[in-house]
């Protein structure tokens, strides 16, 4: 009886002690989250998700979409972190992360992922900041940011500056910059410049916010449009290329409770008459696929305002040119 028992003991154990050791499967699509960042990869053809947060925990994952499926690439490297740039350097085919806010403050922080691993920068940059913005200038093979806040005492301070980023140095260009809230940034093929866009204030009209297109030629930033007929905008919504403009997905939350699509053409934005993405949100990310010519989304959560509840979202969806379709992998 005791042998009995000793056995069955021991056979336990070795059980337990095997199912320690068996690795975890890794999972299959990410998590739901705000706050994330993507890029797409054209040397591989996907598009990259990085980081973000929901109110369970904030990541460090690195994803890819291929048009078919999620795969996860990595889970080292930069720290947790949500609201960081992220974008693909085409010359030196790597993918360029910066800054961004981890649980225990704002980083300043630059990491580069060749395809198969991360490796940081020990470089100075460009000084902390939250809700900053930023684009790869394939022309002059430069990555751009500019603005932000940083944190004074228990204020936040606005920031003009901009900065770019060959693949050795961050340099100061710009020290005035434009007077307005960036939203979003993105490289724009047909102009061949990295655009801005951003909100200048409060009109007297009922309070609406008008924005403003941006662009910069490396030296300084030149205004596209004037602030009138253009979309309101909800905070930091995602401005992508396409294969015919740009594409602004706007959640809606900042004025009219709507959300809207918005399409650059050359010379003015116009409403998309195609439904948005379903339920509506913000901290959503974009990244154009130009290899299948689609945009790709990715989560967001619906908004912590007056009737919002802040749900989280891991829903996928395109952009094929007319219409968003949810793409979920199966």
């Amino acid at each position: 009886m005791q042998l009995a028992h000793l056995l069955l003991t021991t056979i336990i154990a070795l059980l337990l002690a095997h199912v320690t050791l068996l690795p975890q499967s890794a999972p299959s699509v990410p998590d739901v989250r705000g706050g994330h960042s993507m890029t797409y990869d054209d040397a591989r053809g996907v598009a990259l998700m990085f980081g973000g947060g929901n109110r369970q925990r904030t990541f460090n994952d690195l994803w890819e979409w291929d048009g078919r499926r999620w795969q996860i690439l990595s889970t080292s490297g930069p720290s947790a972190r949500d609201s960081a740039v992220l974008a693909f350097d085409s010359k030196r085919q790597k993918a360029i992360l910066h800054g961004g806010r981890a649980a225990d403050g704002l980083r300043d922080d630059t990491w580069e992922w060749d395809g198969t691993r991360w490796t940081e920068r020990p470089i100075a940059g460009p000084g902390l900041r939250l809700h900053h913005a930023g684009a790869y200038d394939p022309r002059r093979g430069r990555l751009v940011i500019y603005g932000g806040l940083r944190p004074v005492d228990k204020t936040v301070r606005p920031l003009t500056d901009t900065w770019e980023y060959d693949g050795e140095t961050w340099t100061r260009r710009d020290t005035v910059g434009v007077d307005v809230f960036v939203c979003s940034m993105t490289f724009d093929p047909q102009r061949g410049q990295v655009v801005l866009l951003g909100v200048e204030g409060m009109t007297e009209r009922e309070g609406t916010r008008q924005t403003a297109m941006w662009t910069w030629d490396g030296t300084r930033w030149s205004r596209v449009t004037s602030g009138f007929g253009e979309p309101a905008l909800s905070p930091m919504p995602p401005l992508t290329p396409t294969a015919t403009g740009l594409l602004l997905m706007d959640g809606g939350i900042a004025q009219g409770n709507t959300a809207f699509t918005w399409l650059w053409r050359g010379d003015r934005w116009t409403r998309a008459d195609a439904a948005p993405p379903a339920p509506q949100r913000v901290s959503h990310a974009l990244a154009y696929d130009s290899r299948r010519k689609r945009v790709v989304m990715f989560g967001g959560h619906s908004g912590f305002g007056p009737g919002r509840t802040g749900e989280m979202y891991g829903d996928t969806w395109e952009w094929s040119g007319d219409k968003w379709e949810r793409v979920d992998p199966k």
